[in-house]
């Protein structure tokens, strides 16, 4: 490996680190989680694309990331909280309906948790209007590039599992595992639609 590979990809970690602490900073009031994290996707593929990014730039982002989404970042925490009580609720069900109401809600957990990486691949790529035609888009790459987005998903469940073992992992897996899982499906989608 040559040194200036090695010298990218200590940039590279040294920046995820950077958008990583701004995530986490922004995202304190839980209504800003989403502005918070459609900021730090936007800053991560302006880092691949050569632009300056970090504390600087984040803020700017951050704020445009709000006044897009805001409303979605009020309704992510009560869709979230609904769904773990929910989860809480048929698993602790003694009868087989429960387990099948708790299989059905995690089967839809995860396509939640696709779509949200399939909103976070769109919101990179549309950063000026209204969200709306966010959801719209999202389908469609998320119908177009399933498998990718499937595989996308469980990195990111296999990871919050992991954090629910170890809690100190939660920091990471909140902000920076999302926005990599979602740049990889989208990377991985647009070379397949180039070829």
């Amino acid at each position: 490996m040559r040194a200036d590979q090695v010298f990218h990809r200590v940039e590279a970690v040294g920046t995820a680190l950077v958008l990583q602490l701004c995530f986490l900073v922004a995202a304190l009031p839980l209504v800003t989680v989403f502005p918070a994290a459609v900021a730090l996707q936007r800053q991560w593929e302006d880092f691949r694309g050569g632009r300056v990014v970090g504390l600087r730039t984040y803020p700017r982002e951050f704020k445009a990331a709000v006044l897009q989404a805001w409303w979605f970042g009020v309704a992510l925490p009560v869709i979230a909280s609904a769904f773990i009580v929910g989860l809480i609720f048929w698993r602790h069900v003694p009868a087989t309906i429960g387990g099948v109401a708790t299989g059905l809600l995690v089967g839809l957990g995860a396509v939640a948790v696709a779509f949200y990486l399939a909103l976070l691949t769109v919101a990179e790529r549309r950063r000026e209007g209204s969200m709306v035609p966010w959801f719209a888009d999202a389908g469609s790459v998320l119908l177009a590039n399933v498998p990718r987005f499937a595989t996308a998903t469980a990195v990111i469940v296999c990871a919050w599992l992991a954090a629910s073992v170890i809690p100190t992992l939660l920091v990471v897996t909140l902000g920076i595992v999302p926005a990599l899982a979602a740049s990889k499906a989208a990377r991985s989608s647009s070379q397949a639609s180039r070829s």
